[in-house]
């Protein structure tokens, strides 16, 4: 049985980690990680060297930070799992808020899309109230301006599949009353993709967003679904008044007259059309 065999045969760990020094396991759990991208076994591994040293030791900073990192990885392979998503986000979490020392700032910072990860979790189960602490947390961070790029003014909450399409709920930060939202402000945007022959985003369609109404009295709605379709030479547009919302817009409202746009039969009742300038 040659090596590699060995390093990733079913007993391996109850086997081949008795006695082993702190060296010879990172060197496996580096190999797991680094050669063969088996963040299962290179976390175990990690986990172990970690669990096996004090935070004093030369090496805990080395097995925390890379305890991280794998947990990163992992959570990417398992973005589509909402259940494995969540719980590996928030080992990320509770591991950064913890130790967060020990962790290199640029996979720190990741703690953040962690949070982003929980919500689009959650959302995906149906269980949106679950998700609101999280959002909570992610939006006292932007008050603080504690947000690295990327998720400094939106962030995904919602992603599903709708007829050979890719579905991705974008959420703004800025609220009604921020200098952000003056002139035209949309809250939310759902961008609608196209599909390749895997499953992933192929061409955007057009998107749907939460348009902020401009009314004279206050008895009129404070967002109104619109159609949006980008070109490089034109933008068109048209508001979908069968679909208004009152701010804070209710997610299971806004998630049902999406799906019902999507289904089809239903057009913009107004069309204006853009030149790009070039």
């Amino acid at each position: 049985m040659n090596k590699l065999t060995v390093l990733f045969c079913a007993p391996f760990f109850s086997i081949t980690s008795v006695g082993q020094s702190t060296d010879e396991l990172i060197e496996q759990a580096d190999s797991a990680y680094f050669d063969y991208k088996d963040y299962t076994t290179a976390l175990t591994l990690y986990n172990k060297i970690k669990g096996q040293l004090k935070p004093a030791d030369k090496d805990y900073g080395y097995a925390v930070d890379k305890v991280a990192r794998t947990l990163f990885y992992l959570d990417q392979q398992n973005k589509d799992n909402h259940l494995k998503s969540i719980e590996l986000s928030k080992q990320f979490i509770d591991l950064a808020n913890k130790e967060g020392n020990y962790i290199n700032p640029e996979i720190l910072d990741k703690k953040y899309f962690m949070y982003k990860n929980i919500i689009v979790g959650y959302f995906g189960l149906g269980q949106r109230a679950k998700a609101k602490p999280y959002q909570d947390t992610l939006y006292q961070a932007y008050r603080n301006k504690r947000l690295p790029e990327g998720i400094d003014q939106f962030y995904c909450f919602e992603k599903f599949m709708y007829s050979n399409q890719n579905v991705w709920g974008y959420e703004a930060f800025a609220q009604l009353d921020d200098k952000e939202a003056e002139g035209s402000f949309s809250k939310h945007i759902y961008y609608i993709y196209s599909q390749d022959s895997e499953g992933n985003d192929k061409d955007q369609l057009y998107t749907l967003e939460t348009v902020k109404v401009h009314k004279p009295q206050n008895s009129e709605p404070d967002f109104v679904l619109t159609k949006r379709a980008r070109t490089k030479e034109q933008e068109v547009s048209g508001t979908i008044w069968k679909y208004t919302f009152n701010n804070p817009v209710e997610y299971e409202k806004l998630h049902n007259a999406v799906v019902d746009f999507l289904k089809g039969g239903v057009q913009p009742d107004t069309k204006s059309v853009i030149q790009v300038k070039q």
